[in-house]
């Protein structure tokens, strides 16, 4: 609830999809997004009724190098230490997707793809860090650096990836969120894409080929904006 724009930020990208054919599933706002929304069983969340039953999904809120933020306390095993120090977060330890549906994930959060960590002797790069997520998952789009929130990214995104032919044709899904940001945010800001390899070069099913689940390796890619 501090940081403005976020819902509609993620409900352009919903409704646009929605109005181009895809299956509005689940739109949660401020007070309904739940942490356990995103994490998997073995840690009491609920990942397989909700994330993992969608193809794609797209959160905006406040973000870090290991987690992601909500802006109420809803974690699903009730970890202590959790809701003392670390309370309405996602860490990377929690999440297993594409056990089931899901083929991407947009966090539009600051620094969630960041590099590296950056602590020290204690720090992981990206792939360190968000690899043991992907359980059939393709991409997840997000940020090396901070980022600014605004109402209109999820929309323009959605756009790019089914933008007809007389307007240029519909763009791959890295490229599409890599040029929405250099239109959105400032030079400071740098997007990045993390994907398998198989998906690297997904688009939107109808609108181009998708890869098959899995991979040999992944890829890191960041963009200027």
């Amino acid at each position: 609830p501090n940081l403005p724009n976020t819902q509609p930020d993620a409900e352009g990208f919903y409704n646009t999809l929605g109005n181009k054919g895809w299956t509005k599933k689940y739109d949660f706002g401020d007070s309904m997004a739940w942490e356990s929304d995103f994490e998997k069983q073995s840690v009491g969340g609920s990942d397989y009724v909700y994330m993992d039953q969608v193809d794609f999904a797209y959160f905006s809120g406040h973000g870090s190098p290991n987690n992601f933020y909500f802006g109420i306390p809803h974690d699903g095993d009730n970890d202590l230490w959790e809701q003392l120090f670390n309370p309405c977060t996602v860490d990377n330890g929690e999440v297993s997707w594409g056990d089931t549906d899901l083929e991407w994930l947009v966090l539009k959060s600051c620094n969630v793809l960041q590099w590296s960590s950056g602590w020290w002797i204690f720090a992981q790069n990206v792939f360190q860090r968000w690899g043991p997520a992907f359980n059939g998952l393709h991409q997840i789009l997000g940020f090396d650096t901070i980022e600014y929130v605004d109402p209109y990214t999820g929309t323009i995104f959605a756009n790019y990836m089914t933008r007809p032919w007389y307007q240029g044709g519909s763009m791959k899904i890295k490229d599409a969120w890599f040029q929405t940001n250099i239109e959105m945010q400032p030079p400071e800001v740098y997007s990045a894409v993390l994907s398998t390899n198989n998906g690297w070069n997904d688009y939107l099913p109808g609108y181009g080929p998708v890869g098959s689940d899995g991979g040999a390796y992944l890829i890191w890619q960041r963009v200027q904006s």
